[in-house]
């Protein structure tokens, strides 16, 4: 990186692809590059040593001013917009850059569009139809893969790119484009010109005046911009100036803010001499090297670019005079090859005017589409608007990525997110390029924390907020990715909010529906907005994304072959491991838990539970691969990696923190630990235990059981060490037995002082919300729960075939009753679709007791037998009882037990007594063992009518 002297090409291939190859792949390197060996005779080479090791290693460029050129091999992770790593060739031409292992030829992008066109001609003709698998390559080298052409063709095509002779010839050969913007000329509309009115060209997107940028650094390391763009054949200046400051969103942290410092123009001496130029003048497409991508082992992917004095021809200039243009182009149409074009024999008056003012200015400070202006040619024009549009923004930046580090296979990326608590996934971006056969990922945090990294943060695109689903904000920024593996930001102000001189509007994107599940997990999704579901604040709901996340890594990890098994777990040891588990050692080694970073204890555990699913599959590979296929060493040294990620060390750290305060707001370090070993238990009981803390099923008093007897499994098995297993299992199932007892006295409490019956009435409410579930307060579904036309009364809900919700079940309880006792003659019946008309969820429920008039064989058939929801009026008024027996099987024993004995490995005491079974659970909660039995073979009353929707 040229910010980064240390750089170099063989550490990267090491960290993509395994440093066990590293002396290999130095070696295949060099040939690649065409290197020399820096220990060979420097005669040989006509370099010196010092001179070619420089250029392999790092970027810096040889130091003799005889080299002229170089080529630039740049993989984007980059910190500024430049090329990574270079090596210099004297006098660089067509025949040196083919022998790198390039075609040197300088081509039209018509030519190179039509070569593409051909060999998609030619997949369709021999396979007769045009599904290009992602692997397919045209035999030509220099071509890329012909599916990401083609994706790059309907991305033209949306963005208005795409010119309307090649979307015809797409079209017509089958490819399905979107219509909504097409370029209105016959030829290509070119990222860099197009043509007007006058047949000259013009800028497509807003040019940036490099040498008019900035940036700077406030007190806090913010970075600052100074921007300056030039567009049309006015050559008008436009300055701005990006900020960063606190967001005017809400809980959004810092934002980017765009102000309009003005505009200049030419003077009128310098406006007339650029017209009068400009008009002589032509993008000459010939004149643009066709980017070029190295493919290292693997498929990664470096850009490569071609540098030097007159390299390109036409002292490097996009912008041919005419007669030369008509003289290339001649030449080329002759078969003659452009490297034998000799454009000094072409006399042209135009051109040495051009030469003769681009002179008088310094190197350096040129300005224009000619480069033949200076900054004292402009004058402020103050009264010119600023607006841009889809089809010509400018560019605010490199999101990402900004190092080698920054890119990643999928799996990789998504064990990191994982471990660091998914904060990750706010900074992602999916590519288009793969790794190694993977999706690749183009992550910006430091992979040791999961925070957005040093290099980043000098960065202004990481700053530009969302505008998410607030229809009140407007995205003036666009994504736009390059070579198929580097994401930018471009600014895009619509006319109708253009901006005048010292207009300020923060910078807003819309990342589309990929950023959803961060939305959800942030609160702002439209899960939460509209279906009632709960961000990472609410523990249930969090939960539920952490299983989905959980039980997507034990799929990848089941499905992986021992080698990518390694890179793996190469991976998680020497970028994320080293760095969290020594912050933990070294903080309890000098007796400062104070310091602890809370997420670090998390990560850490994660760790350990990734690691145990490692060690799983590495068992699985050898048990069905044989170990004689490896040996012995990469054995022992793969089980060593893997042994590192089990943190043996937990309880002693767990009892240094006691009760230090956290990182994370409104928990202590200790509860982080507890919490998330709850987590990995209710995990494996998930298919039993169904969506622990969600107040919907599971009442207060539930959900405080379910707390409570994690977190003792949690601190007797896995946080202590003091004891043999035996006494700590003795000690967890005395505790776990005193939970049960303490929990169903609480239920028989609250059922008495609900029922009236107890004389504690003052704390009815605490009572009636320990047994309650909460209802997100829906409307009731009228189809699934009403007859249809004319009486529209509602269904009988005690038959119902399946479990109803209890928020609805309660709410149509209420409708039932008043109907029964119509019917019996106690009241007068009302205009019931009038009732009926919004009837509403009751927002808490209590199970209650109901006798059935069913026959009994109907009665042991039904999934709501003895039990159905009512609200909290007849709870009041005496007209429904809670059942106790119910939230004894279904809200404590269930919980109880299933935990105990799915969680916990009981082993004999030394007087042969196991501390926990089901008939002392059932002691001391006080039910028959044979009915418990028959509750813990139905399961957990799970409602599941009316389904869920899920809105998207």
């Amino acid at each position: 990186i040229d910010d980064d002297p240390g750089y170099s090409t063989t550490n990267v291939l090491q960290r993509e692809i395994g440093s066990s190859y590293s002396k290999n792949l130095q070696r295949a390197l060099n040939d690649c590059l065409q290197c020399p060996d820096p220990l060979k005779d420097a005669a040989e080479t006509n370099r010196t040593p010092e001179t070619s090791k420089a250029t392999l290693e790092s970027n810096e460029s040889p130091t003799s001013k005889e080299s002229n050129a170089f080529i630039n091999c740049s993989e984007p992770p980059l910190v500024l917009d430049k090329d990574d790593v270079s090596t210099t060739q004297d006098a660089l031409n067509e025949n040196d850059v083919n022998e790198l292992g390039f075609d040197g030829r300088k081509r039209n992008k018509n030519e190179k569009w039509e070569m593409y066109y051909g060999e998609l001609v030619k997949f369709k003709n021999s396979n007769g139809h045009l599904q290009v698998p992602k692997e397919f390559k045209p035999k030509d080298a220099t071509l890329g893969f012909l599916q990401s052409w083609v994706h790059r063709q309907k991305r033209n095509q949306k963005e208005g790119k795409l010119s309307c002779n090649h979307a015809e010839k797409l079209i017509k050969l089958g490819i399905e484009l979107d219509n909504t913007k097409q370029a209105s000329n016959e030829n290509d509309l070119i990222t860099e010109g197009r043509l007007n009115e006058e047949n000259t060209r013009e800028p497509y997107a807003m040019n940036l005046v490099n040498n008019l940028c900035s940036t700077s650094f406030d007190e806090n390391g913010l970075p600052k911009q100074y921007v300056t763009i030039i567009c049309g054949d006015s050559e008008m200046l436009y300055d701005f100036q990006i900020d960063i400051r606190e967001s005017t969103i809400p809980n959004a942290g810092n934002g980017a803010f765009l102000t309009y410092l003005g505009a200049r123009k030419l003077k009128k001496q310098a406006a007339i001499r650029s017209e009068r130029l400009l008009k002589q003048h032509v993008i000459e497409g010939m004149a643009e090297t066709e980017p070029l991508t190295a493919i290292l082992p693997g498929g990664l992917g470096i850009g490569v670019t071609v540098t030097g004095q007159n390299l390109h021809r036409n002292d490097n200039n996009r912008y041919w005079s005419n007669k030369r243009s008509t003289a290339l182009i001649q030449c080329i149409h002759n078969n003659t090859i452009p490297s034998d074009f000799d454009e000094d024999l072409v006399q042209c008056g135009i051109h040495q005017e051009v030469l003769k003012l681009r002179s008088e200015v310094e190197d350096g400070k040129r300005i224009g589409f000619l480069g033949i202006h200076s900054e004292s040619d402009y004058v402020e024009a103050n009264d010119v608007l600023f607006w841009s549009g889809p089809e010509s923004m400018f560019e605010v930046g490199r999101y990402g990525p900004i190092r080698p580090e920054d890119r990643k296979t999928e799996l990789h990326f998504s064990m990191k997110n994982f471990i660091h608590d998914f904060e990750p996934a706010e900074w992602s971006y999916d590519v288009d390029e793969k790794i190694l056969g993977d999706c690749q990922l183009i992550d910006i945090t430091d992979d040791a924390t999961g925070e957005v990294h040093s290099e980043a943060k000098k960065h202004t695109p990481i700053y530009v907020n969302e505008i998410g689903h607030n229809t009140n904000l407007c995205a003036n920024v666009r994504i736009m990715h390059k070579n198929d593996r580097s994401v930018y930001y471009y600014a895009c102000i619509e006319k109708e909010n253009a901006m005048k001189k010292g207009d300020c509007v923060e910078l807003l994107v819309d990342y589309g529906k990929l950023y959803e599940n961060v939305r959800e997990r942030k609160g702002y999704g439209i899960a939460n907005l509209y279906g009632n579901v709960g961000d990472d604040s609410d523990r249930g709901a969090k939960l539920q994304r952490n299983f989905a996340a959980r039980q997507s890594i034990e799929s990848e990890i089941s499905k992986l072959s021992v080698v990518r098994l390694y890179y793996l777990a190469e991976f998680l040891m020497e970028r994320i491991f080293p760095e969290i588990n020594e912050s933990i050692e070294d903080i309890f080694r000098h007796h400062v838990p104070s310091q602890l970073k809370s997420r670090f204890l998390v990560a850490r555990r994660r760790l350990h539970w990734i690691g145990e699913r490692l060690e799983q599959q590495l068992e699985k590979c050898f048990g069905s691969l044989q170990r004689v296929y490896f040996s012995s060493k990469f054995i022992t040294s793969f089980q060593n990696i893997i042994h590192s990620f089990k943190w043996s060390s937990l309880p002693g750290v767990f009892s240094a923190i006691q009760d230090t305060a956290s990182d994370i707001p409104n928990i202590c370090a200790k509860d982080c630990i507890l919490n998330e070993i709850s987590e990995e238990l209710l995990y494996k009981v998930s298919n039993i235990i169904p969506k622990p803390f969600d107040t919907k099923i599971w009442s207060q008093l539930g959900n405080l059981l379910i707390e409570s007897v994690t977190k003792k499994i949690a601190i007797h098995m896995f946080c202590s060490s003091e004891m043999s297993i035996e006494e700590r299992q003795a000690k967890l199932g005395r505790s776990v037995l005193d939970d049960a007892k303490r929990y169903s006295k609480l239920t028989t409490r609250c059922s008495t002082v609900l029922d009236g019956t107890a004389t504690d009435g003052n704390f009815y409410d605490y009572f009636f919300d320990l047994l309650s579930f909460k209802s997100p307060q829906h409307k009731v579904n009228q189809k699934q729960f009403f007859y249809k036309r004319p009486n529209k009364k509602p269904r009988s809900i005690y038959d119902a075939k399946k479990i109803i919700n209890f928020g609805t079940a309660s709410a149509l309880a209420e409708v039932q009753a008043y109907q029964d006792a119509v019917d019996v003659g106690f009241l007068e019946p009302h205009a019931i679709p009038g009732v009926l008309k919004n009837l509403i969820e009751c927002e808490k429920s209590i199970v209650c007791k109901y006798p059935s008039s069913s026959p009994n064989s109907k009665i042991g058939r039904l999934p709501q037998f003895y039990w159905i929801a009512r609200g909290a009026e007849s709870i009041k008024k005496g007209t429904a009882i809670v059942n106790v027996e119910w939230y004894l099987m279904n809200q404590l024993l269930l919980v109880v037990h299933s935990l105990a004995s799915n969680c916990v490995e009981w082993k004999a005491s030394s007087q042969k007594m196991v501390p926990y079974s089901l008939e002392r659970l059932c002691e001391v909660v006080g039910v028959e063992v044979n009915a418990a039995k028959t509750a813990l073979s139905n399961g957990f009353i799970l409602p599941e009518c009316p389904e869920e929707v899920t809105i998207t």
